[in-house]
């Protein structure tokens, strides 16, 4: 059952699709499918609307047509599958893409904790998915605090993202990948915690340092729930045995971060049979 449109501070969002696989791996292959259309259906756009994005002279209406696609990626099992299944693309022009994470783990730089090591290991081995920018969070070692680092990732989205989402103004990506967590968590926003209320219309924030984190490590940087909510297209991933409890609490429209978690145009929820 698909809920009701669904709003939050007076936003409302398109209905919920959600998308039944038979196991992990057909989860993972649907998620990589719908990054693959919006990523074709962006790069035909834009060279319809802008056929001479290679000339020099552009004007600043066809400059913004020939933006770059703004995707955020998850970590996590099934995230990571997402990440390295994507790299195998050559077919794409990831030229075209900023990559972002919706989240990182506040540990050394070096450390396999962190997320963005499966997509720098992923541009490492395959030279077409090198060619799309990532967008590294600060690390522990960084001699930063983990508060700086959440602004410094701020100031590199609001400079990189140049679509702004019209009710908050704030950066608006174009695909935003989220696994779900057992307890319904997405990136670093957490129920009952402080990082779910962070951001909010009243004080809106694009990142937020998260302290004291139910998931170890307990430090680390996230999007916020409102940033989460400006991109154009969410894809929840809940495949698996122990995120059962969580989908079916999303359906039932209960306000966890992942129901919460809404895309201005569209929201697909892909997970495993609940029996």
């Amino acid at each position: 059952m698909t809920p009701e449109p669904e709003s939050a501070a007076g936003v409302t969002r398109p209905p919920l699709t959600h998308l039944q696989v038979p196991n992990v791996q057909a989860g993972v292959s649907a998620a990589v499918e719908t990054v693959l259309q919006r990523l074709s259906a962006f790069a035909a756009r834009r060279r319809t609307e802008n056929p001479f994005a290679d000339s020099p002279g552009l004007s600043g209406e066809q400059a913004v047509s020939a933006r770059a696609f703004n995707l955020a990626l998850t970590g996590g099992g099934s995230g990571s599958a997402v990440t390295q299944a994507l790299a195998e693309h050559a077919e794409i022009d990831w030229s075209m893409v900023h990559l972002w994470y919706g989240d990182e783990r506040w540990v050394d730089r070096g450390s396999a904790d962190r997320n963005d090591v499966v997509a720098l290991d992923a541009q490492h081995r395959r030279a077409a998915f090198a060619e799309a920018e990532l967008h590294r969070i600060a690390a522990a070692d960084d001699g930063i605090s983990v508060e700086a680092a959440a602004s410094a990732y701020a100031v590199d989205l609001a400079t990189n993202v140049s679509q702004r989402d019209p009710e908050s103004a704030l950066p608006a990506l174009d695909l935003v990948l989220l696994g779900v967590g057992p307890d319904g968590h997405v990136a670093s926003i957490f129920p009952h915690h402080q990082s779910a209320v962070a951001g909010s219309s009243d004080s809106p924030a694009s990142t937020i340092a998260v302290r004291s984190s139910p998931k170890p490590p307990p430090t680390r940087v996230s999007l916020t729930l409102s940033t989460i909510r400006a991109a154009s297209h969410v894809v929840l991933i809940a495949c698996g045995d122990e995120k059962r409890a969580a989908v079916r609490e999303i359906l039932a429209g209960e306000p966890l971060p992942a129901e919460l978690a809404r895309g201005r145009r569209s929201t697909l929820l892909i997970s495993t049979p609940q029996c």
